[in-house]
Parts: C-alpha cells; sequence; structure tokens
C-alpha cells in the first residue's frame, strides 16, 4: 500500500511539472499570432521631410497699360525640397503646372484659375498656364520665359497689381510645405484709354433747324466698334429736349454714319432730323437740351459731361446770316503790285480784326513756300488787303505755274463772336478755301 502511493504521487507530481511547459508553449504561439495581425501599414506618402518643396518667382516689368502685352516675362520654378517634384513631361497630368495670374488684392489662391479675356481678381491671364513642366530634383530650378504672351485684359482699372504666380496650381504634388507655391511680382497698370464725349454746340440755322455738333474730345481713344454695328447699336443714343419736352433722339450710329467719332479728337455736326415736320425750333426763345450717349452705355473717361444746354432764338436765325466772305470771284481781287501779291477780302459783317492773324487765321500756300509771310492792312471792319512780304515778279512773269491757295480758318469772327461760315452753308463753322493764278 504504501509502495502505491508513492507511485501515485510520482505520477501526479511528473503531471504537474509538464502542465506549466505546456500552457507556456501554447502562450507563446499566441502572442506570436498577435504580432502578426498588429503589423504596421504600408506608408503611401514618403515623410514630409522627405518630400519635394516648389516654390516660383517671376521677373517682369513693374508697369504696363491695359490690353497690351507684357514684352518680358521670366517664371523660375524651384525644388527646395528633398525629393524630385514629377513634371508632365514624364507624369501627364499628374505632373506640376504653372498658373500666371492677375491679383489686385495679393490674396492668390493655390488653384487651377480661370481665363477671361474681361479682368476679374485672380483671372488666369491669356498664354498664362505653362504645362509643359520638366523633373526638378532636390535643389533644381527651371526657368520658364514668355516673351510677348501675357496679356493684360483691356478693360483693367489703372491701379497697383500682382502678377501672380501658382506653382503646382493643380495640387498634383504632394510637398512638404503646401503654403509657399505663390509669389507676388507688384505691377503698376494704366486703365485702357477712353473715348470722352461732348455736345460741343447747339445752333439755329437757316429756317429754324437746329444744328448739333458732338465731339471725342479723347487724344488716344475712339468710339467702339459695336456703337457702329452689331445688335448693340441702339443703346448709344443721343437725345433732345426743347423747354424740357422730348425733341426727338436717335443713335449715334445716325447722327454719324460714317464712323468719324471712331477716332480721338474728333467732331462731327448734324442738322436735328432736317426735313422732319414739327422738329424746326418755334418762334421766340427757347432753352434746349442735348445728351450724348443718353443712356450712359458708352465707357468714357468722364461720364459728366454729356450734356449741354443753350438758349436760342429762331428770329435770330432767319434775319441774320453768318460771317462770310463776299468777293475774291474776280482777277481783280489778285493781282501783283510792284511784284509783290496783293489780295482784297470782303466780308459782309463786320470783323473782329483781332481774329484775323496772318500764317495762323490767314494763310496763303503756294509751291515753293506753304505758308507765305505777308501784312494785313484793314479799310474799315469789312474789307483786308493782304501783301506779300516776298517780290513774286519774277515768279509770276516768266513762269505761267503761278498758282495759290488762301485759306481763312473759321477761328475768324465777326464783332458779335459768331465764327465764320468758311463754306458758305448758312451755318457758323467751316473754313474758307480758294484756290487763284497770277498772271503778271
Amino acid at each position: 500500500m504504501k509502495k502505491l502511493t508513492i507511485v501515485l504521487m510520482s505520477v501526479f507530481f511528473m503531471f504537474a511539472i509538464a502542465l506549466p511547459s505546456w500552457s507556456a508553449s501554447k502562450t507563446k504561439t499566441t502572442v506570436k499570432s498577435s504580432a502578426i495581425q498588429k503589423k504596421k501599414p504600408v506608408l503611401t506618402h514618403k515623410p514630409s521631410k522627405d518630400r519635394p518643396d516648389l516654390i516660383v518667382s517671376i521677373q517682369a516689368p513693374n508697369g504696363m497699360k491695359a490690353g497690351e502685352k507684357i514684352p518680358s516675362c521670366k517664371v523660375k520654378v524651384t525644388n527646395i525640397g528633398k525629393a524630385t517634384a514629377r513634371g508632365t513631361q514624364t507624369a501627364g497630368n499628374n505632373g506640376y503646372m504653372v498658373d500666371i495670374v492677375l491679383s489686385s488684392d495679393g490674396h492668390i489662391p493655390v488653384t487651377f484659375a480661370a481665363y477671361s479675356t474681361s479682368f476679374s481678381e485672380d483671372v488666369l491671364l491669356q498664354g498664362g498656364r505653362i504645362s509643359n513642366t520638366p523633373d526638378l530634383k532636390p535643389g533644381q530650378s527651371k526657368v520658364f520665359s514668355l516673351p510677348n504672351y501675357l496679356l493684360i485684359p483691356a478693360d483693367t482699372p489703372t491701379g497697383g497689381y500682382c502678377l501672380g504666380g501658382v506653382v503646382d496650381s493643380g495640387k498634383k504634388v504632394v510637398e512638404s510645405n503646401e503654403r509657399n507655391n505663390t509669389c507676388c511680382h507688384k505691377m503698376r497698370i494704366k486703365g485702357a484709354d477712353k473715348p470722352d464725349l461732348i455736345v460741343s454746340d447747339i445752333k439755329v440755322v437757316k429756317d429754324c433747324w437746329i444744328k448739333v455738333t458732338i465731339k471725342n474730345i479723347s487724344t488716344t481713344a475712339g468710339l467702339p466698334s459695336w456703337v457702329y454695328s452689331g445688335p448693340h447699336v441702339t443703346k448709344a443714343g443721343i437725345q433732345m429736349y426743347t423747354d424740357g419736352a422730348p425733341w426727338g433722339g436717335m443713335i449715334i450710329k445716325m447722327f454719324d454714319p460714317t464712323g468719324k467719332l471712331k477716332h480721338p479728337n474728333s467732331s462731327v455736326s448734324k442738322l436735328w432730323f432736317k426735313g422732319s415736320p414739327g422738329l424746326q425750333l418755334p418762334s421766340g426763345l427757347h432753352s434746349v437740351k442735348v445728351i450724348v450717349d443718353v443712356h450712359n452705355k458708352i465707357d468714357e473717361s468722364n461720364d459728366t459731361n454729356n450734356t449741354l444746354t443753350r438758349r436760342l432764338k429762331c428770329k435770330d436765325a432767319q434775319q441774320e446770316k453768318p460771317l462770310q466772305v463776299t468777293n475774291l470771284v474776280n482777277s481783280q481781287d489778285f493781282k501783283l503790285v510792284g511784284g509783290k501779291i496783293q489780295i482784297t477780302v470782303k466780308f459782309n459783317k463786320d470783323v473782329n480784326i483781332a481774329t484775323v492773324i496772318p500764317k495762323s487765321t490767314f494763310k496763303v500756300k503756294m509751291e515753293t513756300n506753304p505758308n507765305a509771310d505777308g501784312t494785313i492792312t484793314w479799310s474799315g471792319n469789312r474789307t483786308l488787303i493782304w501783301t506779300s512780304s516776298r517780290n513774286y515778279h519774277d515768279l509770276c512773269v516768266f513762269d505761267s505755274d503761278c498758282f495759290f491757295t488762301l485759306t481763312i480758318t473759321d477761328s475768324v469772327k465777326d464783332t458779335g463772336g459768331g465764327r465764320l461760315d468758311g463754306d458758305k452753308n448758312g451755318a457758323a463753322g467751316g473754313d474758307f478755301n480758294h484756290n487763284f493764278t497770277i498772271i503778271g
């Protein structure tokens, strides 16, 4: 019995010793399985310190005019990161591109800019997307030259701007720093030249018709072409009022059918609806107002000078003619006296003598001298005699081609301030020109 007890205890002891060994083996297997389940995920991007980092800079003029192309522009892209930045030459649409934009506030977004022919904030300039780009290794740069590529929108207002560069505008390159992808080249832009319309004169002429003169006083810009053709011609109009009541209106194309106002420093005159019943000025004194660009549709440098009001009287126009030249119809008015040319000019009204100035408002032209010297003497206030300073005896006696042109400009006025009616159309205004030949 004692022997059996000893044997059983021995078996139990052996089992007890083996049990921890089996448990440890089981636990070890479990830990190993757990380690496989917790394996770290594979990184899809390099750590930020190992990424590329693109920056951009621009060299360009400091001043431009709206509507002009920038003559020279250099865009420099540099990779200051630690990995290669892929360009479109190898990565296609997944490579970096560069946009050149125009910004008035300097806050340039990193995104593909929208192109437009008109100015808007951060607009993409014509020719302003660089889409053919090479790979850039760390520390490598690429300079893109854009001569006469970039067009400033014609309607850009005068002011200070940023010619902005945006590298990787499509956000295709993962960079170590995504906040340094823009630059600002400061540029002063002078706004596009604009026309400036005024009503320069309103007057009454023969038979009480009203004559209106419109001028474009801009020295650099004419009216845009849409005023004369296309669907919007009816938007640019002229309106007249007599004593506050509408007195007819017409589009500018009708007033200026040949397009003279398309040119800077130009003028057009027209009798207001001549021949149309009821639009002559009634007898008596009246207030006549004319507004050009009445609906304010033309973009002008000055929109505050489009109106003119005059007090006009029909009776005066019927009774009085403007200042006119009344002679110069026969050879007695042009002759040689002592070898010098003598021209006699007669007027129908008293002349403001101070307005008749040799070589300025009174000019004599010949083939050998475009503005001959001479002196003027007066017989009263209506007759003048111009005498040349040079002796033309040899020229006019031995040369049958002794031709001259006399010009008296409409800056010559009568004593009442009325201008010369040189073309004799019944209305003040218009130079007087007359060709003549002297035979000695």
